[in-house]
């Protein structure tokens, strides 16, 4: 085994380099820290784990992925992501995807010029899926953010991308047998921006959140607004039941734009549910609700067992998954 880095030139992808530093018979990583790339190669080959990623329309192993210091996802959180979920041949709700990229895009002031169209990129992530040998389900994450220029504040508008694809040991959606148990999380206000609807690369409110989760044994935990009330989970979006009347929060109210989100909301509008949207809801509107559940692309919908001592049904709940099911598996 060998690293080769030079400080001088643009690596290109680990081979042919000139000599700077050089590790022999390492059973695990190294890292040159004193070039002007961190580059990290995990070891041996022999146990390499053959999966590959796309960066800016270009095949890389997954695991020699060249990341400069002047990155600027890396640097700053400058840039999003989108989260998407493969299934034979497809990317569910892709154009609800591709639309709250472009207002991502739009409000980060990231070009489009020059940026993969919206049938290149799927058919990326088809070639991708294959490429990694995944025959069942995949988790893809589209990763977009500024160019480097070196500084903070950076004029440029031109976008990099990385797809990535990982398997998933479920297929298409399933509804938890045994409901999810939550309480809240308040000690990370989630303000409303511009880009709250967004999965921004600056995420700290959903990473401490789900800290708390790990810390307090929980499934998962609500995040509140800088107002206090309740938006969202560390990772989907809310419904709440009462009387056969579904709410969720606006998304005005800070919460993600998910795309499940929006397409429970227009399957309800031709059901003979009520669909309210609301600022957020308190823990005492949650305690008066009949049930509880969550949306997000991967695993569509997750019924909510318990809130501190309340107890949940999942009756409607479970219609609703029936016909977010039919809608994206149909």
């Amino acid at each position: 085994m060998r690293i080769l880095a030079d400080n001088t030139k643009k690596p290109r992808f680990g081979i042919g380099w000139k000599a700077r530093a050089l590790a022999q018979n390492s059973s695990r990583f190294a890292l040159i820290a004193n070039c002007k790339y961190a580059v990290i190669f995990n070891f041996p080959i022999s146990t390499m784990n053959k999966s590959f990623l796309v960066y800016d329309g270009a095949l890389f192993a997954s695991n020699s992925l060249l990341l400069r210091t002047g990155n600027r996802a890396f640097r700053y959180g400058d840039g999003l992501y989108e989260t998407m979920h493969y299934h034979k041949g497809s990317v569910l709700f892709f154009d609800f995807h591709c639309e709250r990229l472009l207002r991502a895009m739009a409000t980060m002031q990231l070009s489009v010029k020059g940026f993969i169209s919206h049938t290149a990129l799927h058919e990326s992530i088809i070639n991708l899926v294959m490429r990694n040998r995944i025959f069942g389900d995949a988790v893809v994450r589209l990763s977009v953010f500024r160019k480097e220029t070196g500084t903070f504040g950076s004029e440029s508008q031109q976008a990099s991308w990385i797809i990535e694809t990982v398997p998933l040991e479920i297929q298409s959606f399933t509804l938890n047998e045994k409901g999810i148990k939550v309480q809240i999380f308040t000690d990370f206000p989630k303000h409303v921006s511009p880009l709250s609807p967004f999965r921004t690369l600056s995420a700290e409110p959903y990473v401490f959140a789900r800290l708390w989760c790990t810390n307090n044994r929980m499934d998962d935990c609500l995040i509140v607004n800088g107002q206090g009330k309740i938006i969202e989970s560390s990772c989907s979006n809310i419904f709440w039941i009462k009387e056969k009347v579904v709410y969720t929060p606006k998304i005005a109210s800070g919460c993600i734009d998910g795309v499940v989100r929006r397409t429970v909301l227009n399957l309800l509008h031709h059901t003979e549910l009520k669909a309210i949207e609301t600022e957020g809801v308190t823990l005492r509107e949650l305690h008066d609700a009949d049930e509880l559940f969550m949306t997000d692309t991967i695993r569509g919908v997750r019924w909510v067992a318990s809130l501190n001592e309340k107890r949940f049904y999942c009756r409607v709940t479970k219609e609703i998954f029936g016909q977010l099911y039919s809608r994206a598996f149909s």
